[in-house]
């Protein structure tokens, strides 16, 4: 990414950061990347390379009513898989992309009923998180220099296929691998890589159907973290963020042939995902680019509207939240904060104005819920209620770092920077924690994935599949 706009401050950190793999290398460690503040993380480097040739060596763990066990993966399938008993998770942050679970009722008290540990593992590095679709899960990881994208049995962690691209984005602050969750929709995954490799598979044999570099096609040049916003499907196509000059900033392409459709604006990219939404009763194409959001025809590409709302790193990491009414929030952090916007149509002429704006909710690169009207999100690593009418935040409590979100009725599922999972009660009044438990070892970025009562979490080098204790089901 070209750093012509940034600060004489933020260039000088990035150099100085780009110094530590060196500098740790000759103190006999070895860095993987930073958390959520930017401080370095460090490991032996015998250690990190042991882990990192592990990959096709791992062990899974089951548990069963009876006894755990540990099996071997050897390329058969260890037991039969069990239906999900719920709804998929097909993309970045479920359904629709709001992280908005409502089909299903989690128990409150995880003291009589704890979750259950069904299967833990080493993965290869990255950033994203899982998509399921039936009894199947899709993540993207780093395997050597191999960016790779994997199915797993959901009950199991069996790995039914994988598909490999000769690729590999390394970052010193970030870490190395793809960032991006992959989408399953009508029997296809579609994935992004790190370094603009958009690939089209069968989703049950893995089979390759398509690739485009997006970067290449669209005259692009890569992000400094790499490219990280997930593959939207709308109707026949398939549209990615990829941030090129000249009307090239947002592209689609043609789900069953991979042909460039159309592309659209002129924004830098940043590190979100594309989200279909609709104001004024008309369909769009939101992204948050680098200077603010920008909306897109999601047939032409043209873009309608756009909002500035950037920060002194130049660096947009989170998700927009559509909230009705023709409104959307934004939320950016290094101190900027948050904002209600307005979309308006009037003769054809497109407006987006702030109701109000607030530093009450400064989302880095989490990404905000909305629950009762009331928003809910991490504002700088610090769990934080704001009201949606106004931006009077509520309250703030709760150090879970720069981890994610997911709303599932009426509580907060925490995947906590630690590696922690917390349950939270959705309340305006006050901070009350339900629940918790240590799902993953060590820092944990990736978005968790709930289908039913299966959570599947990973971070960069381990991937655990819980099952959560349920009340009924609920119908849509």
């Amino acid at each position: 990414m070209l750093c012509t706009s940034l600060t004489w401050s933020s260039r000088l950190r990035r150099f100085a950061v780009s110094l530590l793999p060196l500098a740790a290398w000759f103190a006999g460690v070895e860095m993987r990347g930073a958390d959520g503040f930017g401080r370095p993380l460090v490991a032996c480097r015998a250690s990190n390379l042991a882990r990192a040739a592990s990959w096709d060596n791992r062990m899974v763990t089951i548990s069963s009513d009876e006894a755990a066990v540990k099996v071997e993966i050897t390329g058969e399938s260890t037991t039969k898989a069990a239906a999900t008993g719920g709804d998929d998770f097909p993309c970045f942050r479920g359904h629709h992309g709001m992280a908005s679970i409502e089909r299903v009722r989690l128990a409150r008290d995880w003291s009589s009923r704890p979750p259950r540990l069904v299967w833990r593992m080493r993965v290869g590095g990255g950033s994203s998180g899982f998509a399921v679709s039936g009894a199947r899960a899709f993540t993207q990881e780093q395997r050597g220099n191999q960016e790779t994208i994997v199915c797993y049995e959901l009950t199991t962690g069996h790995e039914c296929w994988s598909h490999a691209d000769a690729a590999c984005f390394r970052s010193a602050m970030g870490g190395d691998g793809p960032r991006a969750t992959p989408t399953a929709a009508d029997g296809y995954v579609y994935s992004l890589g790190a370094s603009g490799i958009l690939n089209c598979l069968d989703a049950a044999t893995g089979r390759h159907c398509w690739s485009v570099d997006v970067l290449s096609d669209n005259g692009a040049s890569n992000l400094f973290h790499g490219l990280s916003g997930s593959p939207l499907i709308v109707d026949a196509a398939v549209v990615v963020s990829v941030g090129g000059a000249h009307g090239r900033s947002l592209a689609a392409y043609d789900r069953l042939t991979g042909k460039r459709l159309f592309r659209g604006g002129d924004d830098p990219a940043a590190y979100g995902s594309p989200l279909l939404s609709s104001f004024a009763g008309r369909r769009q194409v939101v992204v948050f680019n680098r200077p603010g959001l920008a909306a897109h025809d999601p047939e032409t590409g043209d873009v309608l509207w756009t909002f500035p709302w950037s920060n002194s790193q130049d660096t947009n990491c989170s998700q927009p939240l559509p909230v009705g009414g023709d409104r959307i929030l934004v939320s950016t952090g290094y101190g900027k904060g948050c904002a209600l916007v307005a979309v308006r149509s009037v003769n054809g002429r497109w407006t987006a104005e702030a109701l109000w704006t607030s530093r009450g909710l400064k989302c880095k690169f989490s990404s905000p819920v909305i629950g009762g009207g009331f928003v809910y999100g991490l504002d700088d690593g610090v769990l934080a209620c704001i009201d949606l009418a106004d931006g009077r935040r509520c309250w703030r409590a709760g150090r879970y770092g720069h981890g994610q979100l997911l709303l599932v009725g009426d509580l907060l599922l925490i995947q906590a920077e630690s590696g922690e999972v917390v349950l939270v009660a959705v309340n305006p009044e006050m901070h009350r924690e339900l629940g918790r438990f240590a799902a993953l070892d060590g820092k944990t970025w990736n978005y968790p994935a709930l289908a039913g009562g299966w959570l599947v979490v990973r971070n960069d080098h381990e991937a655990a599949c819980y099952e959560l204790p349920r009340e009924d089901a609920v119908g849509h």
